[in-house]
């Protein structure tokens, strides 16, 4: 596990039975990591995923539980939320998957997440893995613009002389 900092906290809402949870993961290249929860009906699981440096996500989603809760989730963001599309039956337990890769600056968080319209607790699992993206050397392109530059301006001279 090459997590630099996981913060979890439970938020309890006071007037319903459900559990809403979040967690702060700071990411760079090479992390690798699973969170696995349990959603409870009303409630949701948020996690927010902040690059250290530019980054390529890749996250996979995944649910279990009976099919008709399962129909009830949805995942994502919080803007945008997909719901599970394929299942696979374990006897009565089935299970959703789902996979996004998302691109992110360094500095820039991005909110991923479990939502419920369930009536039963169903099992969450969030995997992830982080791939760097190399920057482009800048100062190289620079040189060859001033080199660029220099031929023009000789080409001119020589056409006025």
């Amino acid at each position: 596990m090459n997590i630099k900092a996981i913060t979890l906290s439970a938020l309890t809402t006071l007037a319903a039975v459900s559990t809403s949870y979040a967690a702060t993961i700071s990411i760079s290249g090479g992390d690798y990591d699973t969170q696995t929860g349990t959603l409870s009906p009303g409630g949701s699981i948020l996690y927010t995923f902040f690059a250290e440096e530019d980054v390529t996500l890749t996250v996979a989603y995944a649910v279990t539980g009976l099919i008709g809760d399962l129909n009830n989730v949805s995942y994502g963001t919080a803007e945008h939320e997909n719901s599970f599309t394929q299942y696979t039956g374990l006897g009565a337990v089935f299970a959703g998957f789902a996979t996004i890769e998302y691109t992110l600056s360094s500095g820039e968080t991005l909110s991923l997440g479990f939502f419920d319209g369930i009536t039963r607790n169903v099992g969450t699992s969030l995997t992830y893995s982080v791939t760097s993206i190399p920057s482009v050397p800048l100062p190289a392109a620079g040189f060859l613009m001033l080199g660029g530059l220099a031929a023009l301006g000789a080409v001119a001279k020589r056409r006025k002389h």
